[in-house]
C-alpha cells in the first residue's frame, strides 16, 4: 500500500512540475501592450477611407480588431493524418476586410513562420487561402523595443492602394515615423 501511495505521489509533483507557469522557471511572458495612439489614428484613418462601414475597435491591451463582412470558411485539411490548423476560420467576404493588431515588447519570437531580417525584423509572409489572402507580419520599432503581430485578410477585389497604404504603415512603424 505504502509504494502506491509513494508511486502517486511522484506521478503528482511530476503533474505540477509540468503545469509549474513559464514566469516561474525564470522564463518572461511577452505582456500585452496598448498599440500606439499614433498608429492607431493612422491605421483607423486608413480603413475608414477604405472601409467606412468597417467596425473598428481598439481593445487597448487586447489589441485593435476590424472587420467588415466578415464570414466562416471552412479548409478540410489536405492529409488529416498530419497536424493541421483548425480547419474552420474567419475571413472576409468579397468586399470585406479582416485585421488584428498587438503591441508586445521586444524583438518578435512567436509561432508565425517568418523569415529573420536581421536587425529584429522578420519578413512578413502572404497565406493564400483560395477564398482570401492573410498577411502575417511582425514589425519592430527598435526605438521603442516593441513589435507589432499583425493578421490582416483580404479578398481578391481588394483595392491595391489599401494593401499599399497598409504595409507603408507597417514600414513607418519599424521606422518610427510620426
Amino acid at each position: 500500500m505504502t509504494s502506491i501511495l509513494s508511486k502517486c505521489s511522484l506521478v503528482g509533483v511530476f503533474c505540477a512540475l509540468l503545469l509549474v507557469s513559464p514566469s516561474a522557471q525564470g522564463e518572461e511572458i511577452p505582456k500585452p501592450n496598448p498599440v500606439p495612439d499614433n498608429f492607431v489614428a493612422k491605421l483607423q484613418a486608413l480603413f475608414h477611407k477604405h472601409y467606412p462601414g468597417a467596425s473598428f475597435t481598439n481593445q487597448g491591451v487586447n489589441g485593435i480588431h476590424v472587420e467588415f463582412e466578415v464570414t466562416t470558411f471552412e479548409f478540410p485539411p489536405v492529409d488529416p493524418t498530419k497536424k493541421h490548423e483548425n480547419p474552420v476560420q474567419h475571413g472576409p467576404k468579397k468586399g470585406g476586410i479582416l485585421c488584428s493588431v498587438y503591441l508586445e515588447r521586444g524583438v518578435y519570437s512567436g509561432q508565425f513562420a517568418l523569415l529573420p531580417l536581421g536587425g529584429g525584423q522578420f519578413r512578413s509572409s502572404v497565406i493564400d487561402r483560395k477564398a482570401f489572402k492573410q498577411l502575417l507580419a511582425a514589425p519592430y520599432s527598435p526605438k521603442r523595443d516593441v513589435h507589432l503581430r499583425v493578421s490582416l485578410s483580404w479578398p481578391s477585389d481588394a483595392s491595391d492602394d489599401f494593401l499599399k497604404e497598409f504595409r507603408a504603415l507597417l514600414k513607418d512603424f519599424e521606422k518610427d515615423a510620426d
